[in-house]
């Protein structure tokens, strides 16, 4: 009887032990209702949600978001009723979120929309936007960047809320301006142009400007980001490109516009053409308002011709400056012509002429500039051809020595 009891009270120790601890692991095992892509939640039109991702697991064949490997993801299924820029964000959530959207009718034939991590001004939470086709389904992937980072207080926000996309979102749209007048613009309802050889990283969003021009044209170009909060509650942040081009799909790129920098970027039309200028924000985080200033003048072509090992540093050390290679070439002589001018030194000094060179680059000279320029030319005794390309190589030389 006694080894009865001993064996009964055994089991039921057993029991209460084993009940508990089971039925946690079978609770975690089976995870969220929708950790499988095959059971994603459908969502309304729009709206906001809060879900878990507690005891979420990735699946065999689950696509990486772009901080590479799945982890405790959860799946929603959204059906766009309309075609029209969608937001979709995780701000609120507790956790490091990592954000995508696919289309697709399995894992194994998934496309990217667009993704998101945190950083771009977002936080530890992602956002993004993108143009959505009316009738067509998307599939929505919140993970995480660590297995362990689960929370049952995970949104997730979707709307129209935004309105339509900027009307000068593609660079085919981009709004024609004169080159002489400031510009109040914002990134705000821009979206990424992916797939084009136009530079964008994946979640940039921007807006285009062109500045076409017949005659030789030189625009200096200065950008200024708002301090006024975005509708996120968070800074804008807007960086500038440069491209060059008579049609938009083939446009190349030049130089970046460094947004509150005290220099302007000089972008230089030698022929006719058209300057295309984008400003961009990393994430829709950092979409906002913002200032660009341009000054445009005509002028005069002074063309030098560099070999190809030349153009190859005149261009780096261009990028490294944040110039284009017409503004190095052309500002390294008023630069020189400036340090004779207050040295007093007149006498002049003869300098080598250099071998012929083969890649030209081209500046723009207004009248007072070709003036500075005449006297740099005569100062070192060299054809004016000549003079831009020594004035860059001691000014990249000097540069170099700074590392």
């Amino acid at each position: 009887m006694k080894s009865f009891q001993r064996k009964l009270v055994s089991t039921v120790l057993v029991a209460l032990c084993a009940g508990p601890l089971l039925g946690v692991s079978s609770a975690h095992a089976a995870g969220p209702a929708n950790n499988q892509f095959a059971s994603s939640e459908v969502l309304a039109s729009s709206g906001s949600i809060t879900r878990s991702n507690t005891g979420a697991t990735a699946q065999a064949g689950e696509p990486a978001p772009i901080t590479g490997d799945p982890f405790a993801t959860i799946w929603f299924s959204w059906t766009a009723p309309t075609t029209k820029t969608v937001t979709f964000d995780t701000i609120g959530s507790d956790i490091d979120t990592v954000l995508s959207v696919y289309t697709g009718t399995s894992l194994a034939v998934l496309v990217e929309v667009a993704s998101n991590d945190d950083g771009f001004g977002c936080d530890s939470t992602s956002a993004l936007q993108f143009q959505a086709v009316a009738g067509t389904t998307y599939r929505i992937q919140i993970g995480t960047t660590d297995p362990s980072d689960q929370s049952d207080n995970l949104m997730l926000t979707w709307n129209w809320a935004r309105g339509a996309e900027a009307a000068n979102d593609n660079i085919a749209q981009a709004t024609a301006e004169t080159g002489t007048q400031t510009i109040h613009g914002t990134t705000n309802n821009s979206t990424p142009e992916l797939g084009q050889n136009i530079n964008e990283n994946e979640g940039e969003s921007s807006v285009w400007y062109k500045i076409p021009a017949a005659l030789p044209t030189e625009v200096d170009l200065t950008l200024a980001t708002s301090n006024t909060p975005n509708i996120f509650g968070f800074q804008p942040a807007v960086s500038g490109e440069v491209w060059y081009g008579t049609n938009p799909a083939t446009a190349s790129f030049s130089a970046t516009i460094v947004a509150d920098s005290a220099g302007a970027i000089s972008a230089h039309i030698v022929t006719p053409g058209t300057i295309w200028i984008r400003i961009f924000s990393s994430s829709i985080c950092e979409q906002g308002n913002f200032t660009l200033n341009m000054d445009a003048r005509t002028g005069t072509v002074v063309t030098t011709s560099y070999a190809p090992n030349e153009f190859q540093l005149l261009s780096d050390i261009s990028t490294r400056l944040g110039w284009t290679p017409e503004q190095l070439q052309h500002d390294a002589a008023l630069i020189w012509q400036f340090i004779y001018a207050i040295s007093g030194i007149t006498v002049p000094t003869p300098v080598p002429t250099p071998a012929p060179g083969s890649v030209p680059v081209s500046s723009v000279w207004s009248a007072s500039e070709i003036n500075q320029l005449t006297l740099l030319n005569k100062q070192w005794v060299l054809p004016s051809t000549h003079t831009q390309r020594v004035a860059a190589n001691v000014l990249m030389f000097i540069v170099g020595l700074g590392g």
